[in-house]
């Protein structure tokens, strides 16, 4: 798994991303931080900090989020 650390903006919109654990695979955690850039959060309630979780399996992509503690 990748994880990314974004930023959203009051319209939900990425406006910051890195590597928070780039997992095994550089391949993976780039795929990981474009599609996080792209991500795009609901108005308002995306505002602050998030971690973005990928995990990458045979069968596909799953990416889940969660606020910053």
């Amino acid at each position: 798994h990748v994880i990314v650390r974004a930023t959203a903006d009051a319209s939900g919109n990425v406006t910051d991303a890195s590597l928070d654990s780039a997992g095994p695979s550089e391949y993976f955690a780039n795929l990981a931080l474009k599609a996080a850039r792209r991500w795009k959060f609901a108005a308002a309630s995306g505002t602050g900090e998030w971690l973005i979780r990928f995990e990458f399996k045979a069968d596909g992509v799953t990416a889940s989020a969660k606020p910053s503690r």
